[in-house]
């Protein structure tokens, strides 16, 4: 075989194109948020805001989607204690408020019962399910990141609040 040979054989077969995928590196997309479209903002102004935590190789990670238009979020936390925990959740709070958004109601199991005063003093209802319950909606995100091995969806906004 030449390369003359070679350089009929794509120009009569065309290139291998799985081949060349599979050794070419992605291209990189830059994702800008825009505001939202006007038809969301007026249907789902007032948000409910699942809740939970995850741990990715023993590191705390609180987990939150929304359960209107399902905007994700994952904060690196140092620990699981309310002066830990309560910025964390006013940077998530803070998303939705730039957003013209209003978040009516967090949705929690037993483990978020520490922060309710300060959730409250919010002007948010903080409704804790029963114990060995869980909020279908945040389960069913954090099983999706367990499924991909941790790695977050690209339409979750990761932010670090883990202060060494």
């Amino acid at each position: 075989m030449t390369r003359q040979g070679i350089l009929r054989a794509e120009d009569i077969f065309e290139p291998n194109i799985g081949l060349l995928k599979g050794k070419t590196t992605q291209k990189h997309v830059e994702i800008q948020l825009q505001d939202l479209p006007q038809e969301i903002m007026e249907t789902h102004r007032e948000i409910t805001l699942a809740i939970d935590s995850m741990f990715i190789n023993k590191i705390p990670f609180i987990m939150t989607t929304s359960c209107n238009i399902h905007f994700s979020t994952a904060e690196l936390v140092k620990d699981m204690k309310n002066k830990t925990l309560m910025p964390s959740i006013e940077q998530v709070l803070q998303a939705y408020h730039s957003q013209v958004l209003k978040v009516q109601a967090v949705l929690a199991d037993w483990q978020f019962k520490h922060i309710q005063q300060s959730i409250e003093e919010k002007g948010i209802t903080l409704n804790i399910c029963a114990t060995n319950k869980h909020i279908t909606e945040i389960e069913r995100y954090i099983r999706t990141v367990n499924k991909g091995k941790g790695v977050l969806p690209p339409h979750c906004h990761l932010r670090d609040t883990h202060q060494n």
